[in-house]
């Protein structure tokens, strides 16, 4: 038996800069857990070692608050107590985390190209609930945004592709017929006119949006003649090298001293020396960075008007 706590999925949303509400002691909950770090089905109930994301809906009426659908993931009901899943998307697109083990989300299904026959989707996925009545009910934009990335955080953070995403419905019917769920469904920003359950590959391409690209790597050296070429620019820059490290002026690929008393118009940004430093002198106050600012020091005087 293989069981995961996933306590570091604050760490998901955290470097995904997504904000959340952290379910703490909650009076719908019934088993008493103290934060959403320790709470999760018991044990006796399955594994739980997830290699995926189920994506649903709520089926809550049109206006529900976050907090009342909250409740009802907390508690559950009797065919499926709770937690229900582990996060919970609100219709004003507060990102709920609600527990950090195994959920009662997804029951029985099979996950197309992964699963030969009906298999235990609370112990092979996160569950994300979303609130939705799932029978009409627009998904609004912003909603619909924060589940996209909020999928996207979970991939990226532990290593899933897209293909481990998955629709509540998708592990049904058209699967193998191991549930007979709709969810998610309705229309959305992807499907405007969808009437019933999306498209997976729909679903996955929206959310792949939120996925970083390949690791660019470190940025080229500018040299003197690139610097040089940004005519009309106006760049500040701080070099340690320079007697009480002189602020200068890129102005046609020129450099110009500024004095102190022109510190307070200095607008456009600021560059730090190659350790990182930059003056403090008020009321200047750096905006903006730039790279290979010591090679203002190698530039011509400026000599225009």
């Amino acid at each position: 038996m293989t069981y995961r706590w996933l306590t570091d999925l604050d760490q998901a949303l955290f470097a995904a800069h997504i904000d959340y509400t952290p379910v703490m002691a909650h009076p719908a909950d019934y088993t008493g857990a103290p934060s959403w770090q320790t709470r999760g089905r018991p044990y006796s109930t399955g594994d739980f070692d997830p290699s995926g994301v189920l994506c649903h809906h709520t089926a809550s009426p049109a206006g529900t608050s976050g907090a009342a659908d909250l409740n009802a993931i907390l508690w559950g009901n009797s065919q499926a107590p709770g937690p229900v899943s582990q996060l919970l998307v609100d219709r004003d697109a507060v990102v709920w985390l609600i527990a950090a083990g195994r959920a009662n989300h997804g029951g029985s299904g099979i996950r197309p190209g992964l699963d030969t026959s009906c298999a235990d989707m609370n112990a092979a996925t996160i569950g994300i609930e979303a609130s939705n009545d799932g029978v009409g009910e627009v998904w609004p934009a912003a909603q619909i945004d924060v589940y996209a990335a909020v999928v996207a955080a979970l991939c990226d953070f532990y290593g899933w592709g897209m293909d481990r995403v998955w629709l509540h419905a998708t592990t049904g019917p058209p699967a193998g017929g191991c549930n007979s769920k709709i969810d998610p469904a309705g229309p959305w920003p992807g499907e405007p006119a969808c009437a019933g359950t999306w498209s997976l590959d729909v679903w996955r391409d929206f959310c792949s949006v939120g996925l970083p690209g390949p690791d660019p790597g470190p940025p080229p050296a500018v040299s003197t003649e690139s610097e040089a070429a940004m005519a009309g620019s106006f760049v500040v820059s701080w070099d340690a090298g320079l007697p009480d490290g002189s602020v200068w002026e890129l102005i046609h690929g020129a450099r110009r001293n500024v004095g102190a008393d022109e510190w307070g118009e200095v607008l456009k940004g600021v560059m730090a020396d190659r350790t990182g430093a930059v003056p403090a002198h008020d009321p200047w106050t750096p905006v903006a960075y730039l790279a290979n600012g010591w090679a203002l020091a190698s530039l011509p005087e400026y000599s225009g008007p």
